[in-house]
């Protein structure tokens, strides 16, 4: 929880906007960054699981350039421009010729098939996608042998227009000649009287026989068809899956997960109400002293013991009023939802068990409710000073363990004539609660205040043993002071 707040008496400013602690945040939310990322490697499988298989198969041709080819501008070591016949191989009609020798739909191996220039010389790569890699080889086979028949076609059609021309040229000097040499034959065999005709056929036949020695030589130069381009890499050599891998398609999940799960931690604590979301104690311009386990458990020994020890040295030797005079610290328990409301007591015995060893000596005043309370009259006022006064005669320190605010709010009132007021929290205590007793300690005089927060404390308090005894507290329990 990261709004700003209203500091009281003890702040430094009336309002304090506070920069969100991510690693906090991501200790208290663990468990929502971890079922995002769960969840987003599940996700991820599932796709990887039901996702249709595809295999890319690539031909590799070399394009030769014709002598009627004009060089492309530019260097990258071209003689051919391959952007103008990448994008002729994605002609319609080349397409459809391509669709029709597989059995498939114009739509589909437009869908499927890509032509890509490459960076440098002349090379065009086809390449064509399947569901399987032998579909894939044969649409990469198809696609490149109608390319090239194509351009063989478009590269030799000039070529092939001129020999149509000289052969039909060819075909008729022939039937020229064969037609003057029956004349001639016929004028030999019958004579004429004056002998002019025959020169003539023979002159004809001449010019005839040097114009089909003309169109016979152009023949032979014209030669076979020039080769415009062949296949360098067979597709069944470039096969490949498409797609991302598994490996990276869980780890991608894994990443979205997290990264949803980071957000929604951060929108959770930004909206989170509960003591654990405020970044530190000095939020609400008072000091967090202590961060005490369990209170309904059996922790007087051990390492456990030891974080009593200290609170109570912290305890007893704070600022004093006047250093001849023992403390008086008031145990306020701010809510009995999350921790149960006879835990200020519980904690009180537990100090008082740890002055033994420490040399404090240490005294417990109760000012529990009384029998007439309990029937249903007036609840009592704050505990006699006077008790509060001979208990500070004889001991150092003075504990004054009040019931959940809750349960009886007249706490608050003791707050006035207390040296230390001990505000006991859990870390799912709502901010809101805490604030609202710092501003009705404030409005009493509280001279300091301090908090100490129940760390295990159990969600369900019905749980604890703590629970049953403050629902059925003992019947001899007085407004007095401890005899110990």
């Amino acid at each position: 929880m990261n709004e700003p707040r209203q500091i009281g008496a003890h702040g430094t400013s009336a309002e304090v906007e506070v920069a969100p602690d991510l690693m906090a945040i991501l200790r208290r939310r663990w468990f929502l960054l971890g079922l995002c990322a769960l969840l987003g490697i599940v996700a991820a499988q599932v796709f990887v699981s039901v996702r249709a298989p595809s295999y890319e198969a690539r031909s590799t041709l070399l394009l030769i350039a014709a002598e009627n080819e004009a060089s492309p501008s530019g260097g990258r070591a071209r003689t051919v421009d391959i952007d103008t016949w990448a994008t002729v191989a994605r002609s319609t009609e080349l397409l459809r010729q391509v669709a029709d020798d597989l059995g498939l739909e114009l739509s589909v191996i437009q869908a499927r098939t890509s032509a890509i220039a490459a960076a440098t010389g002349d090379i065009l790569i086809l390449a064509s996608q399947a569901p399987t890699t032998d579909q894939a080889i044969d649409g990469a086979s198809v696609y490149s042998d109608r390319f090239l028949e194509n351009r063989q076609a478009a590269i030799n059609s000039v070529s092939r227009e001129r020999r149509q021309q000289l052969e039909g040229l060819q075909d008729s000097l022939l039937s020229e000649l064969d037609e003057l040499g029956r004349q001639i034959a016929n004028e030999e065999a019958v004579g004429t009287p004056n002998g002019d005709a025959l020169p003539g056929l023979e002159n004809v036949q001449q010019v005839a026989l040097g114009r089909l020695g003309s169109v016979s030589a152009e023949l032979d130069q014209l030669g076979a068809e020039i080769e415009t381009g062949r296949v360098v890499v067979q597709p069944d050599t470039a096969v490949s899956p498409v797609g991302l891998g598994s490996p990276i398609i869980l780890l991608s999940g894994l990443l979205a997960g997290a990264l949803i799960g980071f957000i929604l931690a951060l929108l959770r604590d930004r909206y989170d109400d509960r003591y654990r979301s405020v970044t530190a104690a000095s939020h609400f311009g008072i000091e967090e002293i202590v961060r005490l386990p369990r209170l309904d458990e059996d922790v007087d020994a051990g390492e456990s013991a030891k974080v009593y020890g200290r609170l109570l040295v912290r305890l007893a030797y704070g600022q004093q009023r006047e250093p001849e005079l023992g403390r008086t610290v008031l145990i306020l328990q701010v809510e009995s939802d999350t921790i149960a409301d006879a835990a200020a007591e519980v904690l009180a015995a537990k100090l008082r068990t740890a002055s033994r060893d420490s040399g404090i000596s240490t005294s417990i005043v109760r000012n529990s409710r009384s029998a007439a309370t309990r029937a249903g009259e007036r609840q009592p006022g704050p505990a006699p000073s006077a008790a509060m006064e001979r208990a500070l005669a004889s001991k150092d320190l003075v504990l004054v363990p009040r019931p959940a605010l809750d349960v009886l709010p007249a706490g608050i009132a003791l707050a006035a004539t207390a040296d230390v007021t001990l505000l006991l929290v859990s870390d799912d205590t709502m901010a809101s609660s805490i604030e609202q007793v710092i501003d009705d300690l404030d409005s009493v005089g509280t001279s300091e205040i301090k908090i100490a927060v129940v760390t295990g404390s159990s969600h369900f308090p019905v749980l604890s043993a703590t629970w049953w005894t403050s629902r059925f507290p003992r019947t001899n329990r007085h407004d007095d002071t401890d005899a110990s």
